[in-house]
């Protein structure tokens, strides 16, 4: 099998008389990360990559939990100055924002291949089950 590098979709070669076994898991197959993010992702479907932001207030904040249990700290990014009387938190984050347009509420996706992803961790939700973990 050939490889068109500008697609990356695999075309079979006429001068080839047998295929070469599949892997399971290709080595420059697409995996997608966040700008900023840690570890990579297998689906575009994770919910990591989807956002479901929540509004709050602060006498709420300090008694709600994410999804782990966590607290909700101030955004590094956009929780500075006057408090306004809403909040935005996510459901699996730890921050809480200022400004729903904050870029801490947003998920810029970059498609990358797995051979790139250096020393990025899988994803324990998308990526668990290709490594062993829970999915979780």
């Amino acid at each position: 099998l050939t490889y068109r590098y500008f697609t990356g979709h695999r075309s079979q070669c006429l001068l080839e008389e047998e295929e070469p076994e599949e892997h399971e898991e290709q080595e420059d197959d697409i995996v997608y990360k966040t700008e900023t993010g840690t570890v990579y992702h297998i689906s575009l479907k994770c919910p990591s990559l989807k956002l479901n932001i929540l509004e709050t207030t602060f006498a709420e904040v300090g008694s709600q939990r994410n999804e782990n249990g966590a607290k909700y700290y101030p955004c590094e990014h956009c929780a500075r100055g006057e408090k306004p009387e809403r909040l935005y938190i996510t459901t699996d984050g730890d921050r809480y924002h200022y400004r729903l347009n904050c870029s801490g509420l947003k998920r810029t996706i970059i498609e990358i291949r797995r051979s790139q992803i250096g020393s990025l961790r899988p994803c324990k939700r998308c990526a668990g089950s290709e490594t062993g973990g829970s999915g979780q």
